[in-house]
């Protein structure tokens, strides 16, 4: 009958042993999601920070539309000018685009920079030198920084150096007078119409660094005089009107001419749907904000209970 008994404790003994191991198989997984979700909301929350920054700018490509001049546009009535800068520079594409790079770069670095200390610290070598928090923190660094170095040459290699962009750069730039600029030295070698040169030169002295606003003002106030005498001119010589407002947003601080004006709505549907996602965006920051501390707060719990566990079981 002793014997019995014995047999029958030492089973049942066996079988919570299996049934411990098991939970603290399950625990740690439990604490593995808890972390996972925590980066998770982490990263999300980064971004939607990175997208909130970056918002009106983003919006406001999409309507080939900015508060600034950014680009020179030289419309089809100058193709001989044209011709001698390059190819047509699409600033907005490039933004849209550089922005998307950012936002791959973030994410894949941050997510790569985990993963790679999550594999690391499987092995002996690394688990060993991988104990401390500043360790821990100083490897992820160190691992985020080689991902997004990586990655920035990808870019670079698969976008290439923007050659066009710095063509147009040097056909507006000058030191003291619009005459010393290439735009102005093309239109001189070019036969084109007197107000597709002060659209030109209009262009050039607002993109000049410090603006050129003398100058701009006086080729704006001729184009202004043409849009007086014949509105389909504009249209006739290839001009934008998205590009008429940002110059007169620029000088006059709001669209003085009928063609610019038209692009009013627009600019209101733009900045009705920047307000739309910036409230999104926030409320997005706040949510993962709040994720953030419950799954740490998670985390932190099942860890002491788990640190807590594997101590009994050393004793």
């Amino acid at each position: 009958m002793s014997k019995l008994k014995d047999r029958s404790s030492v089973h049942l003994s066996v079988q919570q042993q299996v049934e411990f191991e098991q939970g603290l198989v399950q625990l740690k997984a439990r604490c593995n999601k808890m972390r996972a979700s925590m980066m998770l909301s982490l990263l999300l929350g980064i971004m939607a920070v990175v997208a909130l920054y970056f918002n009106q700018q983003l919006i406001y490509a999409f309507f080939e539309i900015s508060p600034t001049l950014q680009q020179l546009h030289v419309p089809f009535s100058a193709q001989a000018v044209q011709d001698r800068i390059g190819g047509q520079n699409d600033y907005f594409s490039h933004l849209i685009q550089w922005i998307l790079w950012l936002g791959l770069k973030l994410s894949v670095s941050f997510v790569g920079a985990i993963l790679l200390i999550f594999y690391a610290k499987k092995l002996s070598f690394f688990k060993k030198k991988l104990k401390g928090f500043v360790q821990t923190t100083l490897a992820f660094v160190i691992s985020f920084i080689l991902l997004w170095v990586g990655l920035s040459f990808a870019q670079y290699e698969w976008v290439g150096n923007d050659r066009q962009q710095e063509q147009y750069l040097e056909a507006v730039e000058y030191q003291t007078n619009i005459q010393q600029s290439n735009v102005y030295r093309y239109i001189q070698q070019s036969k084109i119409e007197e107000p597709v040169a002060d659209y030109l030169l209009a262009q050039t002295a607002i993109l000049h660094r410090p603006i050129d606003r003398e100058v701009a003002l006086a080729y704006l106030s001729k184009l202004a005089k043409v849009e007086q005498n014949d509105t389909t001119q504009m249209v006739a010589y290839g001009f934008k009107p998205e590009q008429l407002w940002m110059m007169q947003h620029q000088i006059y601080g709001k669209a003085v001419t009928p063609f610019a004006e038209t692009v009013q709505n627009q600019v209101n549907e733009a900045n009705r749907i920047v307000q739309i996602m910036q409230l999104i965006l926030i409320a997005l920051i706040i949510s993962f904000a709040v994720l953030v501390v419950i799954f740490y707060l998670l985390n932190w719990r099942l860890s002491k209970r788990l640190g807590r566990i594997e101590q009994q079981l050393l004793n």
